[in-house]
């Protein structure tokens, strides 16, 4: 079975979603293609989760492809029988100032209005190879008033590369209030040694067409305490965010020399206006059984437990981990950390990138870019020991198949899945016969 993330940032209209997703139970899995990119006027590349509205439609982005070669957004609407063909909707073509170049998935919230950034594009001064194309933006699309109108797009914050950082990779979150939460990577242009990243907050105008208010929560400052946020963040019941670094943290880690990366802790400050507090959770050591360079998404359950993966070590096969850690049990004690499955094996999937997620009784699932029968990547299953200081055990659900004689399935998952009718749906960044990408289906 498979239960992948569906965005904790997504608002109430995902949450009946993300309830049939955590009681979808475990079995084989039967994968169906049902959209395929093209590379070009459809696009191709998403390398995002999709997101779901209450009518069962899709939405997503594309690194590249649309009128501009700099990516979509798009929709993906479920045939109306007798049609028995899934129709994709590009809602917008990103062009540049308005943005460039999305890695990551969308937020929806109650009135269908979607979030997201891209790692380029906007008014900001970043460079590559001394040309000037943005540091990325934080941008609102909102519905036709009218069935069958234009989508209309919002640039709701553009980066500086100052202390806000720029280029931001991953998906944006929602508090209660409506704030959206997010991490700048500070990775991707010609001074990237220059800055370790962010984590910022987007507060809503009082009043409407007033600017939104952008406030850096954490600036990484290039040392033990993280470098380079390539995913999204995750709140705990009691407001504390929680994410990853691609590297900082342990120096002495075997790759790169810039540490292995960090799972990190923001608690928001006691007063109005006081300074968020970072707690580093976790510095990835790199071998040993410890992973390195973690990319994705952790996710938290009811009792406080994180999880996550990491895209390297854990072993010399360097397939990467799959972690746990545990709150402490007394105030200000240590968390405890446990790698509970290294990639790597025969068939077994490596490289993950994207997010995990929690489902029934403590299972934990995702999914991998490389790894396979073929390289390609799988879904894959963690189940918990039966009995404390048992093995966790690993099932893979899918593994893709594409290859250049068969191009019916995708290739490397880079996104999580979400679930319809007991079906589980996701993209994959590769593969199918335009070698640009697909959106499957995996049933029990």
């Amino acid at each position: 079975m498979d239960c992948k993330r569906i965005s904790l940032m997504v608002r109430p209209i995902c949450v009946a979603a993300m309830l049939v997703l955590c009681a979808y139970a475990a079995s084989a899995q039967t994968e169906r293609t049902i959209f395929h990119f093209n590379g070009t006027t459809t696009s191709g590349g998403p390398q995002g989760n999709l997101v779901a509205d209450s009518e069962g439609n899709f939405y997503g982005t594309t690194w590249a492809g649309g009128s501009d070669n700099l990516g979509i957004v798009y929709k993906i609407s479920p045939p109306a029988p007798p049609a028995t063909a899934w129709t994709q909707t590009i809602l917008y073509n990103l062009n540049g100032p308005d943005g460039a170049q999305s890695t990551a998935g969308l937020a929806i919230d109650a009135a269908g209005n979607l979030y997201g950034t891209t790692v380029y594009g906007g008014n900001g001064p970043c460079t590559v190879l001394a040309v000037v194309i943005g540091c990325g933006v934080v941008f609102e699309l909102s519905p036709p008033a009218a069935p069958g109108g234009s989508w209309t797009e919002s640039v709701l914050y553009n980066f500086q590369y100052g202390g806000d950082s720029g280029a931001p990779r991953a998906a944006l979150i929602f508090d209660h209030a409506g704030n959206l939460y997010g991490t700048a990577s500070g990775s991707g242009f010609d001074d990237t040694f220059d800055n370790g990243g962010s984590v910022f907050e987007l507060s809503p105008p009082a009043s409407a067409g007033s600017p939104w208010t952008e406030t850096t929560l954490f600036s990484f400052p290039l040392s033990i305490q993280g470098l380079w946020p390539f995913a999204q963040l995750a709140f705990d019941a009691s407001g504390n965010l929680y994410g990853t670094t691609y590297a900082g943290g342990d120096r002495s880690c075997p790759y790169g020399g810039l540490g292995c990366g960090v799972v990190f802790q923001l608690s928001p400050p006691s007063l109005p206006g006081g300074e968020w507090t970072e707690t580093v959770l976790h510095s990835f050591a790199g071998g040993n059984g410890d992973g390195a360079d973690p990319a994705g998404t952790v996710a938290i359950n009811s009792s406080g437990t994180v999880v996550g993966t990491t895209s390297k070590g854990g072993s010399s096969t360097s397939g990467g981990t799959v972690f746990a850690l545990r709150p402490p049990s007394t105030s200000g004690g240590a968390w405890t950390y446990e790698t509970i499955h290294v990639f790597g094996s025969a068939g077994d999937g490596a490289n993950s990138r994207a997010d995990v997620t929690w489902g029934p009784r403590r299972t934990i699932y995702g999914t991998t870019t490389a790894g396979g029968s073929l390289n390609n990547g799988v879904v894959f299953e963690i189940a918990p020991p039966a009995s404390p200081g048992s093995p966790w055990t690993e099932t893979i659900l899918h593994d893709f198949l594409y290859s250049t004689t068969d191009h019916a399935d995708g290739a490397i998952p880079a996104g999580g899945l979400i679930i319809r009718d007991g079906e589980l749906f996701g993209a994959t960044n590769q593969g199918g016969p335009n070698k640009a990408g697909t959106i499957y289906g995996l049933a029990p």
